[in-house]
C-alpha cells in the first residue's frame, strides 16, 4: 500500500498538465483514498483472522481482519500513519 501511495503522488505531482485542476500542489496522501478489498475468486471471504481490508483515507492506513464472531464483518487490526509505515519499512530493510 505504502510503494501504492508514493508511486501515484509521483505520478500526480509530476503531471504538470494536471496541476491546475488540483486543489492543492503538491499533492499529499490526505488527497488521496485507497481502498482493497481481499476476496477469493469466487467473491468469499478470506478464512477468519486473516486480513481483508486494507484502505489509505486522510492521512491513516488501516488494515482490517475478519473476526469469527462477526461472520461477514471484519475488525480493526492495525492503524498507523503514512510516516509511520514508512519509518517501519524503513527499519525492516536495515
Amino acid at each position: 500500500m505504502v510503494d501504492l501511495i508514493q508511486e501515484h503522488l509521483k505520478e500526480i505531482n509530476g503531471n504538470r498538465k494536471i496541476r491546475p485542476y488540483l486543489r492543492n500542489y503538491p499533492f499529499t496522501l490526505e488527497n488521496l483514498e485507497f481502498s482493497i478489498f481481499i476476496f477469493h475468486p469466487d467473491g468469499s471471504f478470506p478464512p477468519l483472522n486473516h486480513i481483508n481490508y486494507i484502505s489509505a483515507h486522510n492521512g491513516v492506513l488501516k488494515y482490517e481482519l475478519t473476526e469469527p464472531s462477526l461472520k461477514e464483518d471484519s475488525i480493526l487490526l492495525k492503524q498507523e500513519t503514512l510516516e509511520e509505515a514508512l519509518e517501519i519499512l524503513k527499519e525492516e530493510s536495515e
